[in-house]
């Protein structure tokens, strides 16, 4: 048999053995760190920008879309220098800022799925002061453009995180801005990327959203071919020649759809000409408020003590229904000819533009908001019956 000690002695070399195998590892490991490091003093720079590029927001940014984002900001080639986020679950928020070595904002992400912070939120961006949100995204994307023209906004379902207070489905918002210099199609891919991460990170459940081809923009079509489409009352409209060109902008169930006429072609700066001509739907008890105001505004005398009742005058009007047991408001406008010009409107367009007034653009709206009832299951429609004339200009 063996002697007991001999067995002792062999298991404390065998102890002995391990000890110094660890050891060997851990400065092994230690040495990594140290040439990683003295690595990282030499290429700081470099290295940051290449760790903010791909761990920024939780990592959901899509491939590349970071090098399109940084190239929004005064200085496309500045790196990338600073990533920070704030999550905090219980309050169901998330933020992500990320800016360059020139301090300047190159992504700031804001995503709420409590109601009373999305409503907040959405009445701000939708406010009665300045240039409201009035394009939605392309590709049958749920949101916005921003209205300061520099991010999006996604808004989604969140069924895993069940019914608020008025027994309809939580949701998440979230709005993404980008640099100085962004234009919408650099911005989708990001904000849908982001926007998945967000729904993941906040417990809605769910499907992510398609994160679009890049270079993704509205589905352009000349007015003859809109049959089909919300936008199909504009293929017997007067702005249907082969100078005009209407971006289809609609979702089943995102807060806005929009159908707008302008120029084909870009001005100087590369930039598709405005629209000229546009109708829009706002789906949400949230679109009240700055519904209200643009009536008192435009047309004070449809305000009631039961609520405001649609209206038209020659250059826009407003609607209005039910849809998903929500509030839906839709407006139509039309750009004055005169005002036209510096858009690439020839002068044979303009003729056509003068056409569009009155009972053409109520016609309009009310194919639009049909065809959306169609669509949303919406109740109770009402458009406006009549043309009312526009008020006489007082005289200085």
């Amino acid at each position: 048999m063996p002697d007991e000690g001999d067995d002792a002695l062999d298991g404390a070399r065998e102890r002995d053995r391990q000890r110094r195998r660890r050891h060997r590892i851990l400065w092994g490991a230690a040495a990594v760190v140290v040439v990683l490091g003295i690595t990282g003093l030499a290429l700081k720079p470099t290295a940051t920008d290449w760790w903010v590029a791909r761990s920024a927001c939780d990592g959901g940014m899509p491939d590349g879309a970071m090098d399109e984002l940084r190239g929004t900001t005064r200085d496309a080639d500045a790196r990338l220098k600073t990533a920070e986020e704030s999550f905090e679950p219980q309050l169901g928020r998330y933020t992500c800022e990320v800016g360059n070595e020139d301090d300047e904002r190159v992504v700031d992400v804001e995503a709420y799925t409590r109601a009373d912070d999305i409503h907040a939120r959405m009445s701000y961006d939708f406010q009665e002061a300045g240039e409201r949100a009035t394009t939605a995204l392309p590709a049958g994307l749920p949101g916005y453009e921003r209205r300061e023209g520099l991010g999006t906004v996604l808004l989604r379902d969140c069924p895993g995180l069940g019914k608020d207070a008025s027994g309809r489905t939580r949701q998440l918002y979230v709005s993404v801005l980008a640099g100085s210099d962004a234009r919408p199609a650099a911005m989708l891919r990001a904000s849908v990327g982001i926007t998945n991460r967000a729904a993941r990170k906040l417990g809605c459940g769910g499907k992510d959203l398609p994160v679009p081809e890049k270079g993704t923009e509205a589905a352009s079509v000349p007015p003859r071919k809109t049959a089909g489409t919300p936008c199909a009352a504009l293929a017997e409209g007067p702005l249907r020649g082969p100078e005009w060109t209407v971006d289809v902008r609609t979702s089943g169930s995102g807060p806005m759809s929009s159908c707008s006429v302008r120029p084909k072609g870009h001005d100087d700066s590369g930039r598709a000409h405005g629209p000229v001509l546009q109708v829009t739907g706002w789906y949400g008890d949230w679109s009240q408020r700055f519904m209200y105001h643009e009536t008192a505004l435009r047309h004070a005398r449809s305000l009631t003590e039961d609520g405001a009742r649609p209206w038209m005058r020659e250059s826009g009007g407003w609607a209005m229904a039910r849809c998903g047991g929500q509030a839906a408001n839709f407006e139509a406008w039309v750009r004055d000819a005169d005002d036209a010009g510096d858009d690439g409107v020839s002068a044979s367009s303009l003729r056509q533009l003068r056409g569009m007034k009155g009972g053409e653009l109520r016609r309009l709206l009310d194919g639009f908001v049909h065809d959306q009832a169609g669509r949303r299951d919406c109740e109770g429609l009402r458009v406006p019956a009549e043309v009312s004339p526009e008020p006489k200009k007082k005289r200085r």
